[in-house]
């Protein structure tokens, strides 16, 4: 178990779904397997620091359920389980496709 103390007091895991869908978006140009991986580092450390600081969906989300612009054209959906203090990264959607 974490503890708020730490520097980075969440968690953050990737999800099979997520996993795959990295993988399609790579194979289909939408993601740059040279520069976006080290961007994902970057979205991974911000998100083990402060979930939260994205922006609140619309209410018809859950408030633990969250996106961030990987690039123009790609978001990735989180979600914070407060209970495990971990944060699962969950899917990756192109914009306009999927």
């Amino acid at each position: 178990m974490t503890t708020p103390n730490r520097p980075h007091p969440y968690r953050v895991r990737e999800t099979e779904q997520f996993d795959a869908q990295w993988q399609r978006a790579v194979r289909l140009g939408y993601i740059n397997p040279m520069a976006d991986p080290a961007i994902l580092m970057h979205i991974r450390e911000l998100l083990a620091r402060s979930p939260y600081t994205m922006r609140q969906l619309p209410h018809d989300l859950p408030a633990n359920r969250r996106r961030i612009q990987l690039n123009p054209s790609v978001w990735l959906w989180y979600s914070v389980i407060e209970d495990d203090r971990t944060v699962h990264l969950e899917s990756v959607r192109i914009v306009g496709v999927d």
